[in-house]
């Protein structure tokens, strides 16, 4: 469980965790500026060796999205913590799938993740995700899906606007 409040990140990281992705902006529009990250735990015990295809160590150690809006005496307040969001590597022929976290200069939250194998698939794809606070909540306001396939290069470009409840397919 991540910590209510902080002065600063280091505050709200708990022990034996470490920061995967970081970024801060003003994401409800205060005027404070706020903060997000990403965290694995790094416990050996969730280790899994591989002698096979692929890299010899998966890291299969939990991830955390957490979101602090900033306060008026600066320290930074707990509004989301997320324990299934950000996805993890585990398949040993399988990229890192986490790309970044970024808190867009509008306050948006966008969160990019893509997928590739070495072997197993012949497709590598992009998913991006935008959050907005609104409405005293985090809505997922749009969505974004790019797949290659290497072999016969077919591509298909999804996006979604659940704002304007729209659609886009390019194939």
């Amino acid at each position: 469980e991540l910590a209510l409040l902080g002065k600063e990140l280091n505050d709200l990281i708990p022990s034996g965790w470490r920061v995967l992705s970081q970024a801060s902006g003003d994401i409800n529009q205060d005027g404070y500026p706020d903060l997000a990250f990403v965290l694995q735990n790094t416990l050996e015990e969730n280790f899994e060796y591989n002698d096979g295809l692929g890299i010899d160590t998966l890291d299969l150690n939990p991830r955390v999205l957490g979101i602090y809006f900033g306060t008026a005496d600066k320290s930074f307040e707990k509004v989301l913590q997320s324990n299934e969001f950000i996805i993890i590597r585990d398949v040993p022929t399988m990229d890192e799938p986490f790309d970044e976290l970024q808190i867009l200069e509008n306050g948006d939250i966008q969160i990019d993740f893509h997928f590739w194998y070495s072997a197993g698939s012949w497709s590598s794809s992009n998913y991006q995700y935008h959050f907005r606070y609104q409405n005293q909540v985090f809505e997922l306001i749009q969505f974004e899906k790019y797949e290659h396939h290497r072999g016969t290069g077919d591509e298909l470009d999804i996006s979604i606007d659940f704002l304007t409840r729209s659609m886009k397919t390019i194939t």
